[in-house]
């Protein structure tokens, strides 16, 4: 939680702080953390290589955390698809286990990073608002009336650190 001045205007609301530090060698991923109202949170974390432009999943995880139940949930099968818009506001659709699990997100931010010396890494960071969102849970399921709005930041890389 945050409250104090931003631009000369009294504010009060969410920050998220993150610092990575790597000592070798790593590959491309897909992240994802998304916070709701009411203290759910779904993560997903994809590493993957890319071979002759086709992409290939290293490891595969999703995660949501129910917070009226307080209860953690895993799911298999992530998938992500990018759509790129005009405005460049990018969405993604999130799904997982058939449809288990749904999710719109659309960025209303982002800053990318471009790591060249020795090695091609690209980096990009995206502030997104959830504009759909369903899970399946064992006898119930959840949409954005329960969890109230999401927020959160995607990841996207690509390139190679040697």
């Amino acid at each position: 939680d945050f409250n104090g001045v931003l631009f000369e205007k009294g504010f009060s609301g969410k920050c998220y702080a993150q610092k990575v530090i790597v000592v070798g060698p790593f590959i491309p991923w897909k992240w994802s953390r998304i916070v709701f109202i009411n203290g759910s949170i779904l993560t997903y974390y994809i590493p993957n290589i890319e071979i002759i432009g086709v992409e290939y999943n290293i490891y595969n995880s999703m995660e949501f955390y129910d917070a009226e139940a307080q209860k953690l949930h895993r799911f298999k099968k992530a998938k992500v698809h990018e759509y790129p818009s005009e405005k460049g506001d990018k969405r993604w659709i999130v799904t997982a286990e058939e449809g288990r699990v749904f999710m719109v997100m659309k960025s209303y931010c982002k800053e990318t990073f471009s790591f060249t010396n020795n090695f091609n890494f690209r980096y990009i960071e995206n502030l997104v608002d959830v504009v759909d969102f369903q899970v399946e849970i064992e006898d119930r399921v959840i949409t954005l009336q329960e969890t109230g709005n999401g927020l959160g930041m995607v990841e996207d890389t690509s390139g190679f650190v040697i």
